[in-house]
């Protein structure tokens, strides 16, 4: 997993233009890193953790549903709305890693 998010970093800063699928997923899998590890460290607590999952996949279904729609790509009006739920999906896991909910440290 670490590998795809490197391998996206390093698109990124090279410069080269990322599909917007694939820039979409590396964030997927990036913010789905993020809340695991918030459960590892016990910043987020296992029901915060299902609220966010759910968020997670709500964002993967719009996005396959909206590709459906438009035989397999998006356009930039879907891209943008992708992109805005995952920016809220961003803060939510921000909110919920930083308020004063805790719950069990699991190591893996």
């Amino acid at each position: 997993m670490n590998r795809i998010l490197v391998a996206a970093a390093v698109a990124l800063m090279a410069g080269t233009a990322m599909p917007a699928a694939a820039a979409i997923n590396a964030r997927q899998i990036e913010q789905r890193s993020s809340i695991d590890a918030g459960v590892r460290s016990g910043r987020i607590s296992g029901h915060e953790a299902r609220i966010l999952r759910q968020e997670q996949n709500l964002i993967t279904r719009a996005k396959l549903r909206l590709k459906a729609r438009n035989g397999g790509h998006l356009s930039a009006a879907d891209k943008k709305k992708i992109l805005d739920m995952q920016d809220a999906a961003a803060r939510h896991i921000d909110r919920f890693k930083h308020n004063r909910v805790r719950g069990t440290k699991h190591v893996l």
